[in-house]
């Protein structure tokens, strides 16, 4: 239980930060469309 916790928690991190990269990439994006 322990090593699937510590994996489990990995991947919630990972999805995090995916999240959080294409969030950011999209709004470098949106800004240069503007500009």
């Amino acid at each position: 239980l322990g090593a699937a916790s510590v994996s489990g928690s990995e991947k919630c991190t990972e999805t995090i930060t995916s999240e959080v990269v294409n969030t950011s990439l999209n709004a470098v994006r949106r800004t240069r469309r503007k500009v």
